[in-house]
């Protein structure tokens, strides 16, 4: 019989000898139930009961015996000594009792032993606490591979329902810890998901089992990838530095979708960080800027490419499948996804087209009335009154300093769709047209800023500015001419 422990958490209070009799204890009539009177009961009797019967049982109990182990000991084997145990036994009592009846003499009186008290009573629910069962982990050890064979780096194994998982090595091999009824999921760019239990492992092609730390070792099988066969639609797919031609048709991607995060390090061909590069994703959905240190985070579909774009440097598409070949790649799990990062992506320099120098002559006149400077007026009165030392000095101390127009933005960068500051200075109150305008050079948002004053601050609403990037601000004067040109990131 199964050992088992006995507890009672809320002791019951009722008078027992107030209950009705029955056959197995008495009745309750406060609670309405039968209390089955287990103090008169060995460990063997306590153990059948509740062996042979289920449900919820109330009951009447020693004190020694709860929350105790109650188990039964094993029956040691008299072998062939019961037999002799059979015939020697009645022999010894038998003498012993003709002894008793030839005995005589004055009897001898002792003084009587002290009755124990009972241990006490105690009534109420019986609680069996379930001994926990010991998980016991298995290590998987396999090989990720294509289907023509070929190893597959990087791969992601997945314990399912947890954030721990592992990636496959260089050669696809893996190593991993589960519990025996876990599942492990398979994911890998460009291939189909794989979900295996542990009674698939058996099924694979070199599957072998042994013992390893105390635990169950399952190793030596491969596991082969199908390739993600995309389901398309609709007229022949051209693709074109990587954007998709606006003719064509896809089938759109389910929310189901996972994606990836992708870090990395934009550079130019000497490694020197390219600050403020373009990166965005073939659909144009996400798209971020990178550092001062040319370092970059994107969120993309793990079918996705990227596109990465510099002022005066080619542009460059990295596919999703050519991640795995930049240099410092490393692949790891966070948040339950998959990120790449370490990977460094040099940009190339635009080529010189070889254009010879063009030379541009140029006819004209030149007018005496024509005037370059600053007119200062100067009444007799106020040069006689001074007292600088020669005319020039004094003509510096009249002549007003020039005015620079200026534009200061804060914060800067921003985030998507985040208001914003700008501190305008300029040299003359006017109506001055305010301008974003995106790289492609699409005016994004403009308004008319009234400079009551030559200088004040004035707040730009942000709303319009959800894709990351570098936007160009413009300030115009009255006359339309830029009197200010710089730039505003949006992360």
């Amino acid at each position: 019989m199964k050992p088992i422990q006995l507890t009672i958490a809320e002791p019951c209070h009722q008078n027992w000898n107030q209950m009705l009799p029955e056959e197995q204890g008495k009745f309750c009539l406060s609670c309405q139930k039968t209390v089955v009177d287990f103090s008169a009961m060995s460990d063997r009797e306590v153990l059948n009961y509740f062996n042979t019967n289920t449900g919820n049982t109330c009951g009447r109990f020693n004190d020694n015996q709860l929350n105790k182990t109650l188990s039964v000991p094993k029956e040691r084997s008299m072998g062939k000594w019961k037999y002799f145990w059979q015939f020697l036994l009645p022999a010894v009592f038998a003498m012993h009792k003709a002894e008793a009846q030839k005995t005589m003499g004055k009897p001898s009186f002792s003084q009587p032993q002290p009755i124990k008290p009972e241990p006490p009573i105690r009534m109420g629910m019986v609680a069996i606490p379930q001994q926990p069962v010991a998980e016991k982990n298995i290590t998987v050890e396999g090989k990720i591979i294509d289907e023509n064979g070929s190893p597959l780096a990087g791969a992601a194994i997945m314990v399912n329902g947890t954030k721990y998982g592992v990636a496959s090595d260089a050669t696809g091999n893996f190593s991993i810890q589960m519990k025996n009824d876990q599942k492990l999921t398979i994911n890998y760019i460009g291939y189909e998901s794989k979900s295996l239990a542990t009674g698939d492992f058996i099924k694979m092609k070199g599957f072998k089992m042994g013992l390893k730390d105390n635990g169950v070792l399952m190793s030596g099988f491969v596991v082969p990838m199908h390739a993600d066969s995309r389901s398309m639609m609709g007229e022949v797919v051209v693709m074109t530095n990587c954007f998709i031609r606006p003719a064509q048709k896809i089938k759109a991607a389910t929310d189901s979708e996972k994606s990836i995060t992708v870090n990395g390090k934009i550079v130019d061909e000497k490694g020197n960080p390219l600050a403020f590069a373009n990166i965005v994703s073939a659909d144009k959905k996400n798209a971020v800027a990178t550092d001062n240190d040319g370092n970059f985070s994107l969120k993309i579909k793990n079918d996705q490419s990227i596109n990465i774009s510099y002022v005066g440097y080619e542009g460059k598409c990295v596919a999703a499948g050519d991640f795995v070949k930049q240099p410092g790649f490393k692949m790891g799990l966070k948040d339950g996804g998959v990120v790449m990062s370490g990977m460094v992506i040099p940009l190339n320099m635009v080529a010189s087209t070889g254009l010879a120098d063009v030379v541009v002559v140029s006819y004209g006149t030149i007018s005496c009335r024509m005037l370059t400077g600053s007119v200062t007026t100067i009444k007799g009165e106020t040069l006689a009154k001074d007292t600088s030392k020669s005319f020039f000095s004094f003509l510096r101390k009249k002549t007003p300093a020039p005015i620079e127009t200026s534009v200061k933005i804060y914060p800067n960068p921003i985030e998507r769709g985040q208001d914003f500051q700008v501190q305008i200075k300029v040299a003359k109150k006017d109506n001055y047209l305010f301008e974003i305008i995106d790289a492609s050079g699409k005016i994004i948002q403009s308004q008319i800023i009234a400079m009551n004053s030559l200088q004040q601050t004035v707040a730009i609403d942000g709303e319009r500015l959800q894709q990351a990037g570098i936007y160009i601000i413009h300030l115009n004067n009255g006359d339309k001419k830029m009197v200010f040109n710089g730039k505003l990131v949006v992360q």
